[in-house]
């Protein structure tokens, strides 16, 4: 299935480079390079810095830990490997990097830092596919991409202090960590750092918003696309899992019908090779698994993850511990998040010869197949009239049964269960408290106009946004199927570009909209929930798709005991949404 990740497209600029300057910190003395951006603007790039011993042997598995640099100059001049994972890019387990980009101008004043962390449902992708140039050059801020541990490297876990699991977020951590020691060489600002990913890096990045091991190492967060409370955001049957695998590369107990004990798991998995581990990471469950569910997520470790990040961001306590309500946060979506899910089914159709696209629109399938499935990863158990509930909230009580459901309709379900409704979730938490950390949210309500012959979908479909935050040049890659872009589409990128380097900088992206909202984009609280409608037509609204949105975060929590969340106190306490 990772086969299936992707829609994050490589952003990184066909740029002419020649050597660069040199910089010494603590981790030791890099050599860049000075690259040229598609406008014309020069920027410089510190490539594959390891910022963590390589995970391999008896660190396979383990939390990782720092490396320091070497004794002489460290070239870096090329991004390392990707993290294993299904696909053929070049990848290797040692591939924890990460990748530092500044302006050429000197300053006296120290810039503000923006972290990327990039997407791949925790499965795939890497930092190689994203040069932000634009940001950089545009922006006058500097910008790290890191890359962490994925897949099954990344997240197994047996629920125990044997495979723990969070791998993945730990490296996180330590990059984070590198960039406080040594960002302020590279003329940063340590203390304004702000976090910011999409898709499972927003995910991520709102795991890290909630983790007291992460307290100080960042002051804000954009989410793009993602929160922790999504349902494939989070695993909780984990051991299930582990065991699964361990079955599918014979990590075996010698007495039939005996699972091998968590210690023997261990052993076996850390003794295996890379390939066996990750070709056999994805088992092959189906038209709804393939198009909308991940294998490999965070879960419960009572170290990193204390919680159920649904329970978590309903205890007050527990968020003022980390800081929560002082951070800043922006919260974003797109108006058609679930455009992925269609390209994966439409994929997994083209591999086993059907017509997944006609399959996912039967009521048989939405009502049997699907949202069972996201109940299942996010409320646990479920009752079964909370299948109704969930369907009611998407598709007319009389809708006839043999007529196939709107294609839209069904994007919404799956993409309002793991994005929307979540990232609104997650602005209601941090939005109750409005004199304390500045909230924003957007809406990508936009249609790209050079992708008018692509897919079919019309809108922001899941990803389609990295093409304006990194800069819209790099849509050039897509040559096949966009045509000429308007000045209106780069105008929209640079806005973009802006509304997040501001936010980075000020903790205010008003600077870069106001004009032509001819108003200003007001904070996010609770009862106005007031969010930028971001398109060639911009305007402040309140409540994204309410109704869709309450289905998940009021009448289902409401209609069902086992999708509450849980309060500070222990017992049940519906969701606010």
């Amino acid at each position: 299935m990772a086969s299936t990740l992707w829609l994050v497209l490589c952003l990184c600029p066909l740029t002419l480079t020649m050597a660069g300057p040199t910089v010494t910190s603590s981790w030791g003395t890099v050599e860049g390079v000075v690259k040229t951006s598609p406008e014309g603007r020069k920027y410089n790039a510190y490539l594959g810095i390891p910022y963590a011993l390589p995970p391999i042997g008896d660190l396979r598995f383990k939390k990782s830990q720092p490396k320091q640099g070497p004794s002489g100059i460290f070239r870096a001049s090329a991004f390392g490997p990707a993290c294993p994972q299904l696909g053929s890019e070049a990848q290797d387990e040692d591939c924890l990097t990460i990748n530092v980009f500044t302006p050429t101008l000197t300053s006296t004043v120290k810039r503000s830092v923006m972290v990327w962390i990039h997407g791949g449902g925790f499965q795939a992708g890497s930092a190689v596919k994203y040069d932000p140039w634009k940001m950089v050059t545009e922006g006058d801020v500097v910008v790290v991409t890191l890359q962490y541990r994925l897949n099954v490297l990344g997240f197994l876990s047996t629920g125990n202090a044997i495979l723990p699991g969070n791998y993945g977020l730990w490296d996180m951590k330590l990059a984070l960590q590198w960039v406080q020691d040594n960002i302020e060489d590279y003329g940063g600002n340590s203390s304004q750092v702000t976090l910011f990913g999409e898709s499972a890096g927003s995910k991520a990045g709102s795991y890290l918003f909630l983790s007291t091991k992460t307290k100080g190492l960042f002051q804000k967060v954009i989410m793009q696309s993602g929160s922790a409370t999504g349902y494939f955001s989070f695993r909780n049957n984990p051991r299930e899992v582990a065991v699964a695998l361990g079955k599918r590369v014979k990590c075996g107990s010698d007495t039939p019908g005996v699972d091998l004990p968590d210690k023997g798991l261990l052993d076996c998995f850390q003794n295996m090779s890379v390939s066996t581990l990750v070709q056999n990471s994805i088992p092959n469950l189906g038209l709804a698994y393939y198009s909308a569910d991940f294998t490999w997520s965070p879960v419960v470790d009572h170290d990193f993850v204390i919680d159920n990040p649904r329970f978590m961001i309903h205890d007050p306590a527990h968020l003022e511990r980390v800081g929560f309500y002082d951070l800043d946060l922006m919260v974003g979506v797109n108006n058609q998040e679930g455009g992925y899910m269609v390209k994966m089914a439409s994929r997994y159709g083209q591999i086993h010869n059907i017509s997944a696209l006609t399959t996912i629109r039967t009521q048989s399938y939405y009502k049997t197949k699907l949202i069972p499935l996201i109940l299942g990863r996010l409320c646990g158990k479920f009752d079964k009239s909370s299948v109704d509930v969930i369907m009611n909230g998407y598709v007319a009580k009389d809708y006839p049964q043999t007529k196939l459901l709107t294609l839209y309709d069904v994007m919404n379900t799956q993409s309002d269960a793991s994005i929307v409704a979540p990232s609104v979730e997650m602005a209601n938490a941090h939005g109750r408290l409005t004199n304390r950390g500045k909230t924003y949210f957007y809406l990508f309500d936009h249609f790209p106009s050079f992708l008018a012959n692509y897919s079919g979908l019309r809108g922001m479909v899941h990803a389609r946004d990295l093409m304006y935050s990194f800069g819209i040049s790099a849509a050039d890659v897509l040559s096949s199927y966009h045509s000429n872009v308007s000045q209106e589409e780069y105008h929209l990128s640079s806005t973009f570009v802006a509304i997040y380097t501001n936010f980075a900088k000020r903790s205010d992206p008003n600077p870069a909209v106001k004009g032509q909202l001819g108003r200003d984009w007001p904070q996010y609280d609770v009862t106005n929930q007031y969010f930028l409608s971001l398109s060639t037509k911009m305007a402040v609204r309140s409540h994204v798709y309410p109704k869709r949105v309450s289905t998940w975060l009021d009448a289902l929590p409401k209609a069902d005991r086992h999708c509450m969340a849980r309060s500070d106190t222990g017992s049940p306490d519906v969701i606010v949404g």
